[in-house]
């Protein structure tokens, strides 16, 4: 009897009638929430310029930046051996990216995407990150982001079906992950 009412008592401090629950149930929710305050108020100041319209607008009311990237090229992008995910420098920056503009990232190894020259690749992807062979970029803006001595300039193609407000958005997110440091800390992960 004593042992259900220590159980009763416990269980009381925990939550309320209502099956809200304790304050310290909400403190773990706490860096999250956080997370979230501090992702908002970095994505208005380095997206303040862009109007949230045309294809950004899309973007964030579907909640999702979808992604294509071409075969596996390591340290660019490969087949994480464990689960199959794609991995290594270029989803790292597209996940980078959408954390900026507050969605999610869909990722799809589609290197045949980028072989082809078809311009309905828009319906399926937002941002193409293009190979050395191929660099159409049929209504999209090609955007430079990573030089190497061999190939070259790496280039990314976003695109631009109804305006051009998500490549001026790419373009401004990537000058924040070069001046904070984040774009030197994923070449330090992936390509040195």
């Amino acid at each position: 009897m004593l042992c259900a009412v220590c159980i009763s008592a416990i269980i009381a401090s925990c939550a309320d009638i209502s099956g809200n629950k304790s304050s310290s149930g909400a403190q773990s929710d706490a860096p999250e929430t956080i997370q979230k305050e501090v992702m908002g108020r970095i994505s208005r100041r380095v997206l303040s310029q862009i109007p949230d319209a045309g294809r950004l607008k899309e973007v964030r009311a579907r909640g999702v930046l979808r992604v294509a990237l071409p075969a596996t090229e390591k340290p660019f992008q490969y087949p994480d051996p464990r689960f199959g995910l794609p991995a290594g420098f270029n989803p790292s920056l597209a996940n980078e990216i959408s954390s900026v503009l507050e969605v999610k990232t869909n990722i799809v190894m589609a290197g045949e995407v980028n072989k082809s020259k078809n311009s309905d690749w828009h319906d399926k992807f937002d941002v193409m990150f293009l190979t050395g062979e191929t660099q159409d970029c049929e209504g999209g803006r090609r955007i430079k982001y990573f030089f190497t001595g061999v190939e070259g300039w790496k280039t990314l193609c976003v695109s631009e079906q109804g305006g051009p407000e998500l490549s001026a958005a790419v373009v401004e997110i990537l000058i924040y992950l070069n001046e904070t440091g984040i774009f030197a800390r994923l070449y330090h992960d992936y390509v040195e």
